[in-house]
């Protein structure tokens, strides 16, 4: 519910000239990693929504793959406890 919430805030403000999602060199990348599939899908969802670039992982291997990679996320939500973490 609180999730809901804040995105809703977070995009009346994008909407009404407040501050942007994005940099100066481009979208905002996230890695959401969590194991539970609608929770990810849920939180991508409503993420790409605001405009953020969003992938995902589904175990801890996955997550610390993207994250070696040069092109990597600049923000990662992570689940505190799964599978190959």
């Amino acid at each position: 519910m609180a999730c809901a919430l804040c995105c809703d805030i977070l995009a009346s403000r994008a909407t009404e000239g407040g501050p942007s999602l994005s940099y100066s060199f481009g979208l905002m990348r996230l890695l959401i990693a969590d194991d539970d599939t609608v929770y990810r899908m849920f939180l991508g969802r409503e993420l790409s929504k605001l405009g953020f670039e969003v992938v995902t992982a589904c175990d801890g291997a996955g997550a610390l793959a993207m994250l070696e990679d040069k092109a990597g996320p600049s923000l990662a939500i992570l689940d505190w406890s799964m599978p190959g973490a």
